[in-house]
């Protein structure tokens, strides 16, 4: 434990600028994903399925009715 190093000085300010860094970086990185993410839903290029289908199955008038009675 002897030779181990002894903090000198008050740690706040080293501890502040190092969450000023990291703070940076987070803001950047999230800034960048959410910029990313609109980009990719802006140009179409991928299709998150947040809702059903507008259309799940072909208009009535196209579909064929069944008999389905024992004739």
């Amino acid at each position: 434990m002897n030779e181990l190093p002894v903090p000198c000085g008050p740690w706040d300010p080293w501890y502040r600028k190092k969450q000023t860094f990291y703070m940076t970086h987070f803001v950047l990185g999230l800034s960048w994903w959410l910029f990313s993410l609109f980009m990719a839903l802006y140009t179409n290029s991928i299709y998150l399925n947040w809702a059903p289908p507008r259309f799940p199955a072909p208009p009535s008038d196209m579909v064929d009715v069944c008999d389905d009675s024992d004739s």
